[in-house]
């Protein structure tokens, strides 16, 4: 997480994942304060690195969580650079600050119509705006605090434009295909967005919209054991989520095969 919270380059995805390092950094000190109770106490008492790490271990559930969660301390030979990663990690206040900020970098590259750019000054990309899409919409979830509304917002505005392109979708397969009806059709970015839109209801649906939903929705039925295993991945998440218990059930099955 420590690394990832620094964006290699500037662009929608090292911004994505940086966000979501420090958001998810956050949440771990929200969830488990005892770990950054003991680094403060750490830190008054002026004790070395050596003794931070420790000092962790000492609580046997807070040193299964280091080794499970933290892999690049034992891996690390510098153990001043184990402790700045590690106080820099549960930093609340830094991870808060640079969270804020990477996603004010993502809002500057949301175009008027909803979609994500790759970086600045670049066209709409519909495959970034499902990967930022869903990943905001997974912290969103989690989120109970003032920054929901804000990135509720983004969120609505990327499902607004993704919904149009699902509806654009269907329109080109109807004036092209006669046979789109009794054929497959679906592709992995279709069924990827349908996995996530299972799980997003506020968004309001135009009637094209609804349309496309249900088509592709069927198509997601009729043709799941033709769908390569990343597929079928995804096509047991739109299950689980609209409330298909069976064909999840089948399809789990299928993958543990």
């Amino acid at each position: 997480l420590p690394l990832l919270s620094v964006p290699g380059t500037e662009n929608a995805i090292d911004f994505l994942g940086a966000w979501y390092a420090s958001a998810t950094a956050r949440q771990l000190i929200q969830r488990f304060p005892e770990i950054q109770n003991t680094l403060k106490s750490i830190q008054i008492q002026g004790k070395s690195s050596e003794s931070l790490i420790s000092q962790l271990e000492k609580n046997q559930d807070l040193k299964l969580m280091v080794i499970e969660s933290t892999p690049w301390l034992t891996e690390a030979n510098d153990e001043t650079m184990q402790q700045r990663q590690l106080l820099r990690l549960f930093d609340e206040q830094q991870q808060l600050i640079n969270e804020e900020a990477m996603l004010q970098k993502l809002s500057n590259l949301q175009l008027p119509s909803g979609a994500f750019s790759w970086m600045d000054g670049m066209p709409a990309n519909r495959y970034i705006t499902q990967l930022i899409a869903d990943k905001m919409l997974r912290l969103y979830n989690q989120q109970n605090d003032d920054r929901k509304p804000g990135l509720r917002r983004m969120i609505v505005r990327a499902f607004t434009y993704l919904d149009s392109q699902l509806a654009n979708d269907l329109a080109h397969l109807k004036q092209n295909d006669k046979k789109y009806a009794s054929r497959k059709t679906i592709t992995t970015l279709q069924l990827y967005y349908l996995t996530m839109r299972a799980v997003w209801s506020d968004t309001p649906e135009n009637e094209a919209t609804r349309e496309a939903i249900s088509y592709y929705s069927n198509q997601i039925t009729s043709y799941r054991h033709s769908f390569s295993i990343y597929e079928k991945a995804l096509a047991v998440q739109f299950f689980h989520r609209s409330g298909k218990t069976v064909y999840a059930t089948e399809l789990l099955k299928s993958l543990r095969e």
